[in-house]
């Protein structure tokens, strides 16, 4: 767990308790912190002082304890946070951190299931090639299990034909690996499949 998956942990546990994110000082604070620095340093690399840091700080520990139902501390930060997000990653997500696998709600899904496209006239069915844009998709070296969700998944799409899916949950407990081991056993289902992050926020023009 490097410090960009702790300050994703810890922003997305700040994000469920208080309905914002994580500021630059508490940022500060908290790299500085896991690189075993003193409170006095960071007031003097952010050019305040080190009772403004220690209130921050206090404060934020008291968020992280909240979210995460123990206590968090100065000392224990990189420990605690390490232990939780294990936990969290190996845990039956499904289950226990109510991640939901929501398509469209049971009458629209019926209504678009029963109906059948209107063919346009006069128009050929010609061969397409695949086309495959993954170059977006993160790489996945590990998975294990989610056998019955890849399995639900595929049924909504292939079967079902459902048009939009979203998978839910809190940071670090597997959404984007399962995404990516779905793609993989069913692009060759599909003339095109494009992997595109939505991280920046792109207009959909762009997109």
């Amino acid at each position: 767990m490097d410090v960009k998956d702790v300050l994703q942990f810890t922003d997305s546990l700040f994000f469920s308790e208080t309905g914002k994110h994580i500021d630059p000082l508490q940022e500060t604070i908290l790299k500085g912190t896991l690189d075993g620095q003193k409170y006095s340093d960071i007031a003097e690399s952010e050019h305040c002082t080190e009772g403004h840091v220690r209130n921050v700080a206090s404060e934020l520990w008291q968020i992280l304890s909240n979210a995460l139902g123990q206590e968090v501390n100065k000392s224990n930060l990189r420990r605690t946070l390490q232990r939780s997000y294990v936990s969290i990653s190996s845990s039956n997500f499904t289950k226990e951190f109510n991640v939901n696998f929501c398509n469209s709600n049971i009458q629209d899904s019926e209504v678009m299931n029963n109906q059948s496209p209107a063919s346009p006239p006069n128009l050929q069915q010609t061969p397409t090639q695949s086309h495959l844009d993954l170059s977006d998709a993160p790489k996945i070296f590990t998975f294990y299990d989610r056998t019955s969700e890849l399995t639900t998944l595929k049924q909504w799409i292939l079967h079902e034909n459902t048009r939009l899916l979203a998978i839910h949950g809190i940071v670090g407990i597997g959404k984007t690996a399962l995404a990516a081991q779905l793609v993989q056993q069913i692009k060759h289902e599909f003339d095109f499949i494009i992997w595109r992050s939505l991280a920046t926020s792109l207009p959909l023009s762009i997109l």
